[in-house]
């Protein structure tokens, strides 16, 4: 089918996607916890006919699409949770429940792909085969919510032989996208260092073990582990991100905790930083006389995508979008995303897809209060969507 005119479709059903995304949008639900959401998405699932099963590993729904017999299977991902934060953009579809808000984009997610699902339901006699609509709660709270849908048989019955997802990106003008192959994601990994001592007046350090200096003299060191021990074309990431220790202003802490995250884009030196951490904090506490306890805590594996049927999707895009609105170099980020473990199962691909709009004021960054999107970025999602199945399918 023409790109144009997937794109007229995507665009005559906008304002139904729209609704869909303010929805969820200004009722917007933590990991573990998108009851709400997941009734929203099988309530539009069973009006478009579509054969669905909900409680897929916690609350995820999972829809089913046959076309004429026979033929592969290729499955759509939209995350649905939201985040601990206080939304600040004044919209009129604001998140109503304090707290929380859908500042990576999830909402947009799910509606993009139930706007495909609307899309590909109407056409479903012009591919071969059948198209999965994955909706996956959890992805922002380890261990992730892929791992639980793979558990409960998402990538089964049919096994998908393809998976694709989009996530939105504001450094990307609307209407454009961006994708390459390879390493695109960060493995990130978190770790808690903890340090003792005796503790003591603060009058007296000498007569005790200083743990809250001991800490800055911790991170400093740990630092030199991405800029003096790793290959300089390979990036690593490690970030202290709290720092809990001490009571009152007068007394030197006898514990202090550290918590950090690491990211990597490549196993053995995830490996390599990982023992780094450790050694280093135990050889530098035991010559200040501390104790040290260093425990690391597995996050998700690097989401890498699959060159050839990245190829394919690039040529979709391009056929749909036009060379111009496709970018084909992907420069990885050190974010991370459970998208990865479906990769582990089958060719994987995810794309970055461009919300940002200045005029409009759609700026702000992922994970950010004033995070916004320019909603013309939803019916190109649904259209995205529907065009790589519709392509995948019929070749």
């Amino acid at each position: 089918m023409p790109g144009s005119e997937i794109l007229k479709q995507a665009h005559d059903i906008h304002d139904w996607v729209k609704d869909i995304r303010r929805k969820i949008h200004e009722a917007p639900e933590l990991s573990g916890q998108e009851k709400n959401t997941a009734a929203l998405v099988a309530e539009k699932l069973k009006e478009l006919g579509i054969e669905y099963r909900e409680n897929v590993g916690g609350y995820g729904v999972v829809g089913l699409l046959a076309g004429k017999a026979g033929g592969r299977c290729i499955a759509l991902r939209a995350d649905m949770d939201a985040l601990s934060i206080s939304e600040q953009t004044g919209l009129p579809y604001a998140s109503k429940i304090p707290g929380v808000m859908h500042a990576c984009g999830h909402d947009a997610h799910t509606a993009m792909l139930l706007g495909a699902a609307r899309i590909l339901s109407m056409h479903k006699d012009k591919f071969g085969g059948s198209v999965k609509f994955i909706f996956q709660p959890s992805e922002e709270t380890h261990p992730g919510g892929a791992v639980a849908m793979i558990k409960d048989g998402v990538m089964e019955n049919p096994k998908p032989d393809a998976v694709f997802a989009i996530h939105v990106f504001q450094d990307i003008d609307c209407g454009r996208v961006s994708v390459g192959t390879g390493p695109i994601l960060a493995a990130d990994d978190s770790f808690t260092i903890t340090l003792t001592g005796p503790g003591g007046h603060a009058s007296a350090p000498h007569e005790t073990v200083d743990l809250i200096t001991l800490s800055a003299h911790l991170i400093l060191l740990l630092q030199s582990i991405a800029s003096r021990e790793s290959d300089p074309v390979k990036p690593v990431v490690i970030t202290i991100g709290k720092i809990t220790g001490g009571e009152r202003r007068n007394v030197i802490a006898s514990r202090v905790v550290m918590d950090g995250t690491l990211r990597t884009l490549d196993e053995d030196l995830r490996e390599h930083v990982i023992k780094r951490i450790k050694t280093l904090t135990e050889e530098l506490c035991a010559t200040w006389g501390a104790g040290a306890e260093v425990v690391f805590f597995e996050g998700y594996p690097v989401t890498v995508n699959d060159p050839a049927f990245t190829e394919t999707v690039m040529i979709s895009l391009e056929n749909l979008l036009g060379r111009d609105a496709v970018l084909r170099t992907l420069r990885p980020k050190m974010a991370a995303e459970d998208f990865s473990y479906f990769a582990k199962y089958a060719p994987s691909t995810m794309i970055r897809l461009g919300t940002r709009n200045e005029e409009a004021g759609c700026t702000g960054p992922l994970h950010s209060p004033f995070f916004n999107l320019d909603e013309n970025c939803l019916y190109y999602g649904a259209a995205i969507h529907a065009k790589i199945v519709l392509d995948f399918l019929s070749s």
